[in-house]
């Protein structure tokens, strides 16, 4: 009783922030909808992502990911992380995983080891990854958990929003976040088609 009580008082503490940041992340998408007749940038991604992690007292930094016409997935934007150690990485179609094709996933990050994903991906050692960009990846092995929004078009899913927590592995359960996430993909997945 006392544990559900205080799960209802810390969504109601975060219902302001996460209600702001949606209307301005909604507002910034109309805007480029209506004024632009060409397809989000990086620039776009750069701006909305600067807009959650700037009004979500408990998301620290994120990603956008996307996939090219051969079906890898790049990073095309970041906020508080090092872009370029993102824009070495490539993901294969098959290295995306199942899970993450639900409306959201929350992945913690006792799931997968970031650094060692890193290393692999830069064939390179981990500790020579962490020597060689020590100041770069502290934003990467900070993260506790991060929730991946899919990004649709025509019902195939081509990109992911990625926002990230530094603090607490369960903050999206314990905010409510996720059913504001599946709306935010909603959103991004309609800004797509808008160009496409």
């Amino acid at each position: 009783m006392i544990q559900a009580k205080n799960k209802t008082l810390i969504k109601q503490s975060y219902s302001a922030e996460i209600k702001n940041m949606f209307l301005m992340f909604s507002e910034y998408l109309l805007k480029i909808a209506t004024e632009r007749e060409t397809s989000l940038k990086r620039k776009d991604f750069e701006e909305l992502l600067k807009i959650a992690v700037d009004n979500l007292s408990f998301v620290d930094s994120g990603s956008v990911l996307m996939s090219d016409e051969d079906g890898y997935f790049y990073y095309v934007a970041a906020y508080n992380h090092s872009y370029d150690i993102l824009d070495k990485i490539r993901y294969s179609p098959e290295e995306v995983y199942m899970r993450r094709f639900k409306r959201v996933y929350v992945m913690k990050h006792r799931i997968v080891d970031l650094l060692k994903e890193l290393a692999a991906k830069l064939g390179e050692d981990e500790e020579v990854i962490i020597e060689k960009f020590k100041d770069k990846i502290e934003s990467i092995n900070n993260i506790k958990a991060f929730i991946s929004i899919p990004i649709r078009y025509q019902r195939r899913i081509i990109g992911f929003f990625n926002l990230d927590t530094w603090n607490d592995e369960e903050i999206f359960e314990k905010t409510g976040f996720e059913s504001v996430a599946e709306m935010i993909g909603d959103l991004l997945s309609i800004a797509v088609e808008r160009f496409e």
